[in-house]
């Protein structure tokens, strides 16, 4: 049986956590404890923590563990830890990505012994490095990634994130949603325009009425619309950043036309 993986590769606070669960709505199965896959840690983002901690590692974060609520922990922590204090302990990057390359030759082979259909992870992170491998593991895999207005994530985190938002925008997360190889998603217009089912069809799965209830229109509307006059101010503050996401949003909309 033919398996199709999918991969969604974003910055964080994007829509990524939605993208992850319409699609496992839909029939994307997102792993199992072969691989390191815990469901009961990482609800509800629908993320892959370890995968994520790949991209901080290599970002020269270390034991960000430390950080997590107590009240966040489970039964499940003491072996999700050990997973965190594995890439937290790499020597280097080349170490990171071949505890990566384990992960991702795990699920392959978890997809063929379980049969399932369509497979795949989220994370949250945007290096170049680890998308190459997803390339070469997962040859045919569908790499998508969502993106919002930077306005609009400044408005939901506030200012004092403004200097990473915009500074992820040049470091990364333009020339990632460049790539040919990706897919981009705008949140929140993908779910009231018709692409995200047209999204899903175009993987070959179908639409699950329980997908319609996790967007509430109502609630994004309030914590993340920027009106006209937000964007326009942006733009003359911030005219790099502006032309980035314009470039982003015309890749979307040719993406979009093709596969609605």
């Amino acid at each position: 049986m033919y398996c199709q993986p999918i991969v969604i590769l974003s910055a964080t606070n994007s829509g990524s956590s939605l993208l992850a669960n319409t699609l496992h709505l839909c029939g994307m199965e997102v792993g199992n404890r072969l691989t390191w896959w815990d469901n009961s840690f990482i609800y509800p983002h629908c993320e892959h923590s370890v995968v994520t901690r790949c991209g901080q590692r290599m970002s020269g974060k270390r034991n960000i563990w430390t950080s997590i609520p107590h009240d966040a922990l489970n039964g499940q922590f003491n072996r999700v830890h050990s997973w965190m204090k594995l890439v937290d302990e790499s020597a280097d990057n080349e170490e990171v990505l071949d505890i990566l390359c384990g992960i991702l030759r795990m699920y392959k082979t978890e997809a063929y012994a379980r049969n399932w259909r369509w497979f795949g992870l989220k994370a949250t992170t945007m290096h170049a490095e680890i998308l190459d491998l997803f390339l070469k593991e997962w040859p045919r895999v569908k790499v998508l990634t969502t993106f919002r207005h930077p306005a609009s994530k400044i408005k939901s985190l506030g200012d004092a994130a403004k200097d990473r938002i915009l500074e992820t925008w040049k470091d990364k997360q333009y020339s990632f949603i460049m790539r040919q190889e990706v897919t981009p998603i705008h949140f929140q217009s993908s779910w009231e325009n018709g692409f995200i089912k047209g999204l899903v069809a175009w993987l070959g799965m179908q639409w699950s009425n329980r997908a319609d209830s996790l967007y509430d229109r109502s609630r994004t509307t309030l914590e993340d619309s920027v009106s006209e006059e937000d964007i326009s101010k942006f733009a003359d503050d911030h005219p790099v950043v502006a032309s980035m996401y314009n470039d982003a949003i015309t890749k979307y909309n040719i993406i979009r036309k093709t596969i609605i």
